[in-house]
């Protein structure tokens, strides 16, 4: 499958040609950041902070017990590793190129 991707992509240069792959388009040509108006902006290195903070501003009850739920873990997940250990250094190589910007 990530050879198929790699294959199928090789010649996509612009938003435009991007657009017509549904499944895999990476996320630059998806979402343009300016284009919305943000009203808060979490980041990933605090975002489990950043979300008890927008649940409690945004007084979302509903989300409080989602959120503890997920974000009790006995230990980080590591299952995504097996997938890109079945991938050569090409391959990764070449993917990173697809959705570098």
């Amino acid at each position: 499958f990530t050879q198929f991707v790699i294959d199928s992509t090789a010649n996509l240069k612009t938003l435009k040609e991007w657009k017509k792959v549904v499944c895999w388009t990476p996320y630059w040509a998806q979402c343009g950041v300016c284009a919305h108006d943000f009203q808060l902006i979490m980041k990933l290195e605090t975002m489990e902070e950043d979300e008890r903070f927008l649940i409690t501003l945004a007084d979302l009850q509903e989300l409080k017990e989602v959120h503890e739920k997920r974000n009790v873990r006995s230990s980080p997940s590591t299952s995504h590793h097996k997938y890109f250990q079945q991938l050569s250094t090409h391959q990764m190589l070449q993917l990173h190129q697809r959705y570098l910007l």
